[in-house]
């Protein structure tokens, strides 16, 4: 019997079947496998045990415990290639690969660059500092993989007026908020502060040491 399950029928939209169907998981599998050797052997040794007095033909009695024990192999075996196939299926990143090039000192580290253009979307709300101890790096060096890499933004040019209207913007659209919700405001569209010291008049607290190090910045 083959190690594999026969193949599916044809979907009805005519698409293809989805991955979990595809690849008949294991947990499915294995639930077959009980329903088998749970409800399908105590029927036989029942019918073995009444065989004569119920006139079974034990011919007929044991082609079908023949056929139950080769599904349950063949079950068996169609849960481990799930199992393996599930496991092959893993990708695993390597955010750092360390490049030893003979010379003396310390080997060189390179990040994964795409690992480091998905962290540092706009979304992700990752710092610099968070980044580097989560990959085991120093921030200089981080900095200088996202620059050689193209990930890292240069300081937006940006006047102080114009920073200044758009915080007049959103404290007019919401009054009550703080210092948090400006900072996602900014964040939403693109911007940050690199913390110049130079109070917002919109605000009670100075607003630009409180953008310090947050990601993209914006240069007043």
């Amino acid at each position: 019997m083959s190690h594999r399950l026969p193949p599916l029928p044809p979907h009805p939209d005519n698409a293809p079947w989805s991955p979990n169907v595809q690849d008949a998981d294991a947990k499915r599998l294995q639930a077959h496998i009980e329903k088998a050797t749970e409800e399908l052997l105590p029927i036989l040794e029942a019918f073995e045990s009444h065989a004569a007095v119920e006139h079974i033909p034990l011919p007929w009695l044991y082609s079908c415990t023949e056929a139950v024990g080769h599904l349950t192999v063949g079950l068996c075996q169609a849960q481990e290639v799930a199992t393996t196939r599930e496991e092959t299926n893993v990708a695993y990143v390597e955010p750092v690969t360390v490049v030893r090039t003979g010379k003396r000192g310390r080997p060189r580290k390179q990040l994964n660059p795409q690992l480091l253009a998905e962290a540092m979307q706009s979304q992700r709300r990752m710092s610099l500092t968070k980044l580097a101890q989560l990959m085991g790096v120093s921030r200089p060096t981080l900095r200088k993989q996202l620059v050689l890499n193209g990930v890292y933004s240069k300081f937006t040019s940006l006047s102080k007026s114009e920073l200044d209207n758009l915080v007049k913007h959103f404290r007019e659209a919401k009054p009550d908020s703080g210092v948090r919700y400006l900072i996602g405001f900014l964040r939403n569209h693109g911007l940050m502060c690199d913390g110049c010291g130079r109070p917002c008049p919109y605000l009670d607290m100075g607003l630009h040491p409180c953008l310090m190090g947050l990601g993209p910045i914006i240069s007043l």
